[in-house]
């Protein structure tokens, strides 16, 4: 049955009701002791201030329009199961219930059934010190600061903010936390996403407790949660903590300077910036920069992919058992620390124009890799830093000279330590920026692999030279001359 239309000359219960009290000075204040039955506020629309004092006032209308003050006492307790449209202040200090009813009696026309889905919607400021329960809707397009609790009770409550929500106190959501593109939310309280079991034909859906993100979210206190959807225009910035189970998606910016735990997965293909700490047990980047440390917490499953196209520039710490770099870019003067492969879709490229890249664990690789070199001191040339085994399966080097810097003969760098090496004479290699008449003699000893600039002497006319043998002299020097093509 569709709604009954709700008009603003709606009376209240009358059989307990004593009176009403009216203030010259624009304030109507409905008190316990006058009251003992459930009762509609008013008037609407409002342009002064009605004051709730006792627990049975009620909200029917649709819409109840309010452009003066509302305010609910400690004492009190306002439920709406209509359309409560704030335009200038609502304060809460007691309780405020937005409640769904459906198949209701009304109880101003008794014997008739209907449908209400109540909803709050604050186009101005609504204040909370209190208890603000949701059980269907609540839609923010102005302020909404909140010292006390706010609850989403339900899988059917829904937050949506288009403007700004500041949390000092607490809020549990059992529902939907949206963010629209021009939303902000502060959290410098506590924030709790809760998952909540679904029943419908016979199975059980997990839902609710989502954080469905498209504007900004700053979190300075605690942010607990099952999942986060952080969209293309979305931003979460951490400086506090948050505990996450997943990230489902994230196509916007994850900026990370506090503690974030993330206890499943996280699928991202924006970009996340950690300059904390980032622990997750399962990950694969799209856009990652990082100076802080990003792991799987110990455990013994955990996994860091990354994939063509994807990007990671890693100035901290990432930890993890397996770290799997398939494809893309993988650049910085941090540290992978667990067991390393290297792609064929995969550059790797060691520090920031130049530097030093560290492996603590074994890598195997058939990538490529780029080593810049613009003097001859540390710090002015690339080097990759193994402790650990490496195990070549192919693969290419390409050494670029960079910034001006002009080789000459006899000049000699280390660009490779490794504890043990294998398969290296299946590597290619190639220079640009050597000059005319120079060559390269390349030396491995013991897993150091260096070259040394030469006077070229007649060789095969190519820059790419597969190093037959390079792999198999063990802690003996090997020397291959390369120079360049005539």
């Amino acid at each position: 049955m569709l709604r009954k239309p709700q008009t603003s000359n709606l009376k209240p219960q009358t059989s307990n009701l004593k009176s009403f009290s009216f203030i010259t000075a624009g304030i109507i204040v409905a008190s316990a002791s006058s009251l003992s039955a459930a009762y509609q506020i008013s008037p609407s629309p409002n342009y002064s201030t009605i004051t709730v004092d006792d627990s049975s006032a009620e909200n029917w209308l649709e819409p109840f329009d309010n452009y003066g003050d509302v305010e609910i006492s400690a004492s009190g307790k306002l439920v709406t199961y209509g359309w409560l449209n704030n335009y200038s202040n609502l304060i809460n200090y007691g309780s405020l219930e937005i409640e769904r009813a459906e198949l209701i009696s009304d109880p101003y026309s008794p014997g008739e059934v209907y449908r209400y889905n109540g909803s709050v919607k604050n186009f101005s400021m609504l204040t909370n010190y209190g208890v603000l329960t949701n059980h269907y809707s609540f839609t923010s397009t102005g302020n909404l600061i909140n010292y006390g609790s706010y609850i989403n009770s339900s899988i059917s409550g829904s937050l949506s903010n288009s403007n700004t929500v500041t949390n000092y106190g607490y809020v549990e959501n059992h529902g939907t936390l949206a963010q629209t593109s021009t939303g902000i939310f502060y959290n410098y309280g506590t924030v709790d996403n809760f998952q909540s079991p679904y029943y419908g034909d016979g199975w059980v859906s997990i839902m609710g407790g989502d954080l469905f993100n498209r504007g900004i979210f700053y979190n300075f206190g605690i942010l607990n949660n099952p999942w986060v959807r952080n969209q293309s225009s979305g931003v979460i910035v951490n400086s506090g903590t948050i505990n996450n189970s997943a990230m489902r998606d994230s196509y916007g910016t994850l900026e990370n300077n506090g503690y974030w735990q993330n206890e499943d997965y996280i699928a991202n293909s924006g970009e996340l910036i950690n300059t904390g700490t980032f622990i997750n047990h399962s990950m694969s980047s799209y856009k990652l920069d990082n100076s802080g440390t990003i792991s799987d917490g110990g455990v013994s499953w955990g996994h860091f992919t990354q994939y063509d196209g994807s990007e990671t520039i890693n100035n901290g710490i990432i930890e993890y058992t397996t770290i799997d770099i398939l494809g893309g870019v993988l650049k910085g003067i941090g540290t992978l620390k667990g067991s390393v492969i290297i792609g064929p879709g995969a550059t790797v490229m060691p520090g920031l124009s130049p530097g030093i890249l560290n492996i603590e664990g074994d890598m195997h690789s058939n990538g490529n890799y780029v080593i810049e070199i613009a003097g001859l001191n540390s710090g002015q040339f690339d080097v990759l830093n193994i402790h650990g085994n490496a195990f070549f399966t192919g693969g290419n080097f390409e050494f670029d000279f960079i910034n001006g810097f002009h080789p000459s003969a006899g000049d000699h760098w280390d660009f490779l330590v490794a504890d043990g090496l294998n398969g290296f004479d299946t590597v290619n290699f190639t220079f640009a920026g050597l000059g005319d008449g120079l060559g390269i003699d390349l030396n491995n000893e013991g897993g150091k692999i260096s070259f040394t600039v030469i006077t070229a002497v007649p060789e095969p006319e190519t820059y790419a030279m597969l190093l037959a043998g390079l792999g198999l002299m063990g802690l003996m020097t090997y020397r291959r001359k390369l120079q360049k093509a005539a």
